[in-house]
């Protein structure tokens, strides 16, 4: 005993039939009186319906026809035939596959013969089908001398990315504020150098930060467009000032060094730099000085003069890089010529910059933090006799993220006096 039902079993798709009769089972079952009826296909599609890609790639089609009393769509690609596409230049579509040859759009179309849901003197009538979609093709974005990109690319910043667009003489755009990408780092003066021309077949630069970018590609009233995920390092800097500022007078300048006599620095920092998406770098620092303030009263008294040095400010701090090394170290002095003062004040401010870039084969320089610090001191000439009378002990300010660049205008040498003052 049991529920129970009648299906026809040589007519797949055709539904359950009960020809001409009442069927009841009044403990288990159910029954209901009908006439034999035709349970085929109705309607056909494609899939995916649009179907597009970048030129020179493909993609699968798929038929299907939806089934009466099934209530479903079921998959025949492998029963279509016909398989066609209404412009060749632009995809060429064989055995459901469709080739993305040429910028554009077009249909595509396939046919099919089934079983449909008309039924005519006990026979189901085959209904011939012939179901399209719209194709397209777009411009294609590839490594250059390497595959298209057709998925999210994981790189780093300071990375070099070469990218190739495909038909060649279009124009190239991100959707990211500037300076996400740039031309590479100017070793002569610190700035970031802007990417000046994104036109044509070829795109060079490098993600000056990271975050998820997405680089677009249009030429021909067709765009492509290629998704970056780009990771920086993680890091962290320890700063630590020092207390030792002391008066230096060599009989001719008289000033004030700041930790050279007995710790041998004035401020070192540590930095700890974990990798960027499993990449590793390297790391070297660059100092720029920001501010040189100055003010002194000349010999044979009178008024305070202020001489804060104009622009070209910031300048660099003596070379770059300024060091290599892991931990940076700097001892500052400031002096000047005793006969031309009795009393003198100064506060400088720098910014040491930690640039990074990634162990691949091209790069190029990245800043990933910027600590800003300084120093200063006040001396007075008193029956004779030079003395610090005030000390500015070393500050710090740790800054972290890609934006802090060493931009510089001047090259500034140690102990060196605002050219105003001079």
């Amino acid at each position: 005993m049991g529920s129970y039902e009648l299906r026809d079993l040589d007519h797949p798709g055709r539904g359950y039939l009960y020809e001409g009769k009442l069927i009841i089972d009044k403990t288990w079952g159910h029954g209901y009186y009908g006439c034999a009826g035709c349970c085929g296909a109705s309607r056909a599609q494609m899939n995916p319906d649009p179907l597009g890609g970048p030129i020179t790639t493909g993609a699968w089609n798929a038929a299907q026809a939806y089934e009466t009393c099934e209530d479903l769509w079921v998959d025949y690609t492998d029963q279509a035939t016909g398989w066609a596409s209404a412009n060749t230049g632009v995809v060429t579509l064989s055995n459901a596959y469709s080739n993305f040859v040429g910028i554009g759009g077009t249909t595509g179309s396939a046919d099919l013969a089934l079983e449909g849901n008309i039924e005519r003197n006990g026979v189901c009538l085959t209904k011939y089908f012939q179901p399209h979609s719209t194709q397209n093709t777009v411009p294609s974005i590839s490594w250059t001398n390497g595959p298209v990109i057709t998925t999210t690319q994981n790189v780093v910043i300071g990375q070099e990315i070469a990218l190739t667009g495909n038909p060649g003489g279009g124009t190239w755009s991100i959707v990211q504020p500037s300076p996400a990408w740039i031309a590479g780092f100017n070793e002569s003066n610190g700035h970031p150098e802007t990417l000046v021309a994104a036109s044509g077949t070829n795109v060079l630069f490098y993600w000056a930060g990271p975050g998820n970018n997405t680089v677009s590609y249009a030429v021909a009233g067709a765009s492509s467009s290629a998704n970056f995920s780009v990771s920086a390092p993680t890091v962290t800097v320890r700063p630590t000032p020092g207390t030792d500022i002391y008066l230096t007078n060599d009989g001719t300048n008289v000033g004030a060094n700041c930790g050279d006599e007995t710790s041998t620095w004035c401020m070192t920092l540590d930095p700890t730099v974990g990798q960027a998406g499993g990449v590793s770098g390297t790391t070297e620092w660059i100092q720029v000085v920001d501010n040189l303030n100055v003010t002194y009263t000349p010999t044979g008294g009178g008024s305070q003069v202020s001489c804060n040095e104009p622009p070209p400010l910031p300048g660099l701090d003596g070379q770059n890089p300024y060091t290599t090394a892991a931990q940076f170290i700097d001892a500052p002095g400031e002096g000047w010529p005793e006969a031309k003062i009795v009393g003198y004040n100064f506060a400088f401010s720098f910014s040491a910059v930690l640039m990074w870039h990634p162990n691949v084969t091209y790069w190029t320089w990245i800043p990933i933090s910027s600590t800003n610090w300084g120093w200063g001191a006040t001396l007075t000439l008193y029956n004779g006799t030079w003395g610090i009378s005030q000390i500015a002990s070393p500050w710090t300010q740790v800054l972290y993220g890609t934006q802090y660049w060493p931009e510089w205008y001047s090259i500034i040498t140690n102990g060196e006096q605002p050219s105003s003052c001079s």
